[in-house]
């Protein structure tokens, strides 16, 4: 059995979700990998653009993908961005809270790769 846990996820429950199975895991996990850093960039230049309507979707996109992972932490500080940018306020804290969550989402890929399925 995989590492479930640690710092930065939770994947007990998708776990659970995929009938145990490593490999459905696995591919879970890959997706997730493959597809973040493209959402994390695509953040990081709207709020880099000041374009708020674009930098509230990307951070809706990516709440789902941090839920599943069992990230609360992400998913926590994507939710906090998204309402920042979908009302305006305290849009100078953005780049502030994306820099967070881009250290963590580092560590937590790193973490992710050394998981043996």
């Amino acid at each position: 059995m995989p590492e479930l846990i640690s710092d930065f996820y939770d994947l007990n429950m998708l776990y659970d979700q995929v009938g145990k199975n490593d490999a459905l895991l696995k591919k879970f996990v890959d997706i997730f990998l493959n597809t973040i850093p493209d959402d994390m960039q695509a953040l990081k230049d709207a709020i880099d653009w000041e374009d708020y309507d674009k930098a509230k979707s990307a951070a809706h996109k990516m709440k789902s993908s941090y839920a599943i992972m069992g990230a609360d932490w992400a998913y926590n500080l994507c939710m906090e961005m998204e309402e920042m940018a979908k009302n305006r306020i305290e849009t100078e804290k953005l780049p502030e809270i994306f820099w967070e969550l881009s250290d963590k989402f580092t560590m937590m890929v790193n973490r992710l790769k050394e998981i043996t399925f």
